[in-house]
């Protein structure tokens, strides 16, 4: 249950490579009846393998290699799936046009809309989401916002905040979240219209993502347990809550047909093959790196340009690419577990020409810093495949900082910039 005097803390119980063409002598062709997407898997480095991916069976994945060879290995030995860099798409949403896209506190997003709450003393959100109607305990969930808002970060001072249609924010406890959106506020409840409402912020804390995520091509970033396979061209599967474990009951109540009849707290879901954007085996070693605290930016520039972010809920894995202009150098807090760092460098194509640039990784921990590498971007060589080892502090308790310089050549020319695309922060173990 969601406790309103405890508002501020816990609510309730409860290869960088280019892909080419995996086609003709490159890669023998499967079957014209066997699915397949081509897409790199990335081992526990981050080094990329391109592939064509046929299957994943519970706890086996079968390929085919880019010497045509099919294989089947242990899920175990891959951390990532991801499309190339250029081969990334938009989102599509299925079906009836979403009216908006909850989030929850770890990370999964479903676009959809709302319905109407039961009568209950706490009632749930239930969403209806692409693949059926899904049961929300408002301590799950983070925001709900309507397609074309975007609900902020946490403010960090305890209350839930829901912005209006009209300007207007109201602050204070959120009761409900359904076709009506109800809040207590300091001057008493205010009820309202979910059509009236741009975004709802819940202050709940964030929960680590973990176990296996997957990024599908209508925008839905879902926890999944994966199960033995049905049909060939399908990832069979059930969503689960924030924080649960793999093997319990603790799966999100999904209703898939008949939206009176109770909801099933098991469900297995079918996720076609190629609706798969990305999947990652094991969410709590990867963070992308745009999303870590920005700690400093330098420039020589008096008015420099700032550092840029694309679209997050654009990006497979929640990892925004990152523009940086030159001169410039930009510093990025590590966690203590981060242990590699991985993305494509690449000059856009106005910087190609003439483009000349150096960009150089640095960590930082308290008055030392040790070089991780450089990488030599010009009009021969406009990308860099950057994969390196950050070393480890002897007390994981001290701050660590990347810091990331680019710098111009020796004709560079004052528009240079660099994208970082896919840039990922490889966390140890816990």
């Amino acid at each position: 249950m969601r406790d309103a005097i405890g508002i501020g803390g816990v609510r309730g119980i409860g290869a960088w490579v280019a892909i080419g063409v995996l086609a003709g002598a490159a890669c023998a062709q499967p079957e014209a009846a066997t699915p397949y997407i081509a897409r790199h898997l990335y081992d526990h480095s981050l080094h990329a393998e391109p592939v064509l991916l046929h299957r994943i069976d519970g706890s086996m994945m079968t390929y085919t290699d880019a010497r045509g060879l099919l294989r089947r290995a242990p899920t175990s030995e891959f951390l990532v799936v991801l499309p190339a860099p250029s081969q990334i798409e938009p989102v599509h949403p299925d079906g009836d046009a979403p009216e908006g896209v909850v989030t929850l506190v770890d990370g999964q997003r479903y676009t959809g809309r709302a319905l109407a709450t039961p009568d209950a003393d706490e009632p749930p959100l239930l969403w209806h989401a692409p693949f059926g109607t899904i049961r929300l305990a408002l301590e799950h969930v983070a925001s709900v916002a309507r397609l074309g808002a975007e609900a902020p970060s946490a403010s960090g001072e305890g209350e839930d905040r829901v912005r209006l249609s009209n300007g207007d924010t109201l602050t204070g406890f959120l009761l409900e979240i359904g076709e009506r959106v109800a809040i207590e506020t300091a001057a008493g409840e205010v009820d309202v219209p979910f059509a009236a409402v741009s975004w709802a912020r819940i202050a709940n804390p964030p929960v680590e993502p973990r176990g296996v995520m997957v990024w599908l091509d209508d925008g839905t970033v879902a926890r999944v347990e994966i199960l033995p396979q049905a049909t060939p061209d399908a990832l069979e599967t059930r969503v689960l809550l924030p924080g649960a474990e793999e093997g319990t009951s603790a799966a999100i109540g999904v209703r898939t047909e008949d939206e009176s009849a109770p909801v099933n707290t098991g469900p297995r879901l079918s996720i076609p093959v190629a609706s798969i954007r990305a999947l990652v085996f094991d969410a709590s070693r990867l963070v992308g790196l745009g999303e870590l605290d920005l700690v400093g930016v330098r420039s020589d520039r008096p008015w420099p340009p700032s550092v840029g972010f694309s679209n997050t809920d654009a990006n497979p894995l929640g990892a925004p690419d990152i523009t940086l202009p030159v001169p410039l150098s930009a510093s990025w807090a590590l966690p203590p577990r981060a242990e590699r760092v991985a993305f494509e460098a690449s000059l856009p194509e106005r910087s190609r020409i003439w483009g000349d640039a150096m960009l150089v990784l640095t960590v930082e921990q308290d008055q030392g810093a040790a070089e991780l590498g450089r990488f030599h971007l010009h009009a021969g060589s406009p990308t860099a495949s950057v994969n390196v080892p950050i070393p480890l502090p002897e007390d994981p308790r001290r701050d660590r900082r990347l810091r990331v310089d680019f710098l111009g050549g020796d004709s560079g020319p004052a528009q240079d910039a660099v994208v970082l695309r896919y840039p990922l922060v490889l966390l140890g173990p816990e």
